[in-house]
C-alpha cells in the first residue's frame, strides 16, 4: 500500500480521536454493571436463528429436517431416512422418491416399484388429504408391483404429520388403486392399508419356555419374530 493511500485512514483516526475527546468520554475508575433497563432493546434477545453472510447479504439458515422414504426389498416395503434443509414440500418428497434409491441403497438390494419413468404428474395438499395425480405411465408398471408402488407413495406421504390419507387420480379422475392385500379401492388410502407389505425392524428374539414339571407341558413362548415356540415337555 502506498503512503498516499494511508492518508485518508490517518485523517479519519485523528477526527475520531478528537470527537471522543470533545464528548468528554473518559475512563471509569471501576467497572459499571448495566441493568436490563439500560441495555438497548434487542441486544438481550436470544431468540435468533443462525445466519450466514454471502456478498454482504445476511441469510437465515433453516434447520435440517429428517424424513422417510419407502423402497422395496425382497417384496416388502422398507423405510430409508433422508434429510433436507427445512421442511420439504409434498412435491419435493415425491420427486425424491421418484429418483429411486441411492447407490448405497441399491447395493443393499433396495429398488423402487415406480420404475424409471415419471409416474406422478402432480401432488397437492387438500387439508390432511394429499391428492396424487398419476401419469399414464403408471399402467406400464407390472400388476405385481402396482400395490408396492402405491404403497411407496402412500407411506412416504402419510409419514408426514400433516397428511393422513392419499387420494389417487389419473388425468384428474379418481381411479381404483390396489391396497396391500391386493384388493382395489376407489377411496383415499392410508398407511394402515399397506401394513401387510411393510417390513418392520426385527425385535430381539426370546428363548422358548419349557412346560411345567409333573403335568402336560404348555405351549412355549412366542418369539419376537412371530413364530410359535416349541411345545413343552410332558411331565412324568
Amino acid at each position: 500500500m502506498s503512503v498516499r493511500s494511508w492518508q485518508p485512514v490517518l485523517g479519519l483516526a485523528v477526527v475520531c480521536a478528537l470527537t471522543v475527546a470533545a464528548c468528554g468520554v473518559g475512563a471509569e475508575s471501576k467497572a459499571h454493571v448495566f441493568s436490563s433497563g439500560e441495555v438497548p432493546a434487542g441486544i438481550l434477545d436470544r431468540s435468533f436463528q443462525p445466519t450466514t453472510t454471502v456478498g454482504g447479504t445476511s441469510t437465515t439458515l433453516a434447520p435440517m429436517t429428517s424424513y422417510r422414504l419407502f423402497f422395496v426389498q425382497s417384496g416388502k416395503l422398507y423405510e430409508v431416512v433422508r434429510t433436507s434443509v427445512g421442511v420439504p414440500t409434498l412435491s419435493a418428497v415425491v420427486e425424491t422418491l421418484s429418483l429411486g434409491p441411492t447407490s448405497v441403497e441399491i447395493a443393499a438390494q433396495f429398488r423402487s416399484a415406480l420404475g424409471s419413468s415419471t409416474v406422478v404428474s402432480s401432488v397437492r395438499a387438500n387439508g390432511a388429504l394429499a391428492q396424487v395425480d398419476l401419469a399414464r405411465s403408471f399402467s406400464d408398471i407390472p400388476r405385481s408391483d402396482q400395490a408396492l408402488a402405491i404403497g411407496q407413495i402412500t407411506l412416504t406421504l402419510t409419514d408426514r404429520p400433516d397428511v393422513l390419507r392419499v387420494q389417487f387420480t389419473q388425468v384428474n379422475l379418481t381411479i381404483d388403486v390396489p391396497k396391500g392385500d391386493a384388493s382395489l379401492t376407489h377411496e383415499p388410502v392410508g398407511a394402515d392399508d399397506f401394513k401387510a407389505l411393510v417390513k418392520l425392524p426385527a425385535a430381539p428374539t426370546t428363548a422358548s419356555a419349557s412346560g411345567p414339571s409333573g403335568a402336560s407341558g404348555g405351549t412355549g413362548a412366542v418369539t419376537a419374530s412371530g413364530a410359535t415356540g416349541t411345545t413343552g415337555a410332558t411331565g412324568p
